[in-house]
């Protein structure tokens, strides 16, 4: 408990408290006050005797995306953007509303450099991605000013993925040899 005050007496609240391995929100809390994270403290204790938990600072954002294609040299062959105006954690405890839109990432040109400039620093080649980044709501100290973009999350190399190639959804494997040579002649064909 004394390493969470000192963290909070540091920072301030609101902080985040989540398990160090989980998914989603699940097991995530937004706490207010030392009094929360008092209570907090001690039902986590109790719940979960075995379990670590983590505590980081709170961002005032919300979530945008950047998800794609990747051929073996690189290039990225498609990509689109998604905008959630409440995050999964205010959706689980009842305070967001489940506010989500698909925009044309060319329109939104910070978002689609900075996916590009972190295709290039992972190296990604032969693979489908979805990065998600925070963008500010309001301007946090030693974070950045309202507007700009965060990294969160980089997903990568997952076995199974749905592909839209017209006219048909299909089911592709990661693994296939074929795949990407296969999206990259579609793609190509339906821009003629």
């Amino acid at each position: 408990m004394e390493e969470a005050q000192a963290f909070c007496d540091k920072l301030g609240f609101p902080v985040i408290v989540k398990p160090d391995n989980g998914v989603g929100a699940s097991n995530t809390w937004k706490l207010q006050s030392e009094d929360e994270l008092r209570a907090k403290y001690q039902e986590v204790i109790s719940r979960y005797p075995s379990r670590h938990f983590i505590m980081e600072e709170f961002v005032p954002g919300h979530i945008e995306t950047f998800a794609g294609i990747v051929n073996a040299e690189g290039k990225v062959l498609l990509f689109t953007g998604q905008v959630m105006k409440a995050t999964l954690l205010a959706q689980l405890q009842g305070t967001g509303e489940n506010v989500s839109y698909t925009q044309p990432v060319e329109q939104m040109e910070d978002l689609r450099e900075t996916g590009l400039r972190t295709v290039e620093a992972f190296g990604v080649r032969n693979r489908f991605f979805h990065f998600e980044f925070f963008r500010l709501d309001e301007a946090k100290r030693g974070l950045g000013k309202q507007g700009d973009i965060i990294g969160l999350e980089v997903n990568m190399g997952a076995q199974v993925f749905i592909v839209w190639i017209h006219p048909q959804w299909r089911y592709v494997g990661a693994e296939d040899p074929n795949l990407f040579a296969e999206v990259e002649a579609e793609l190509l064909r339906f821009a003629q």
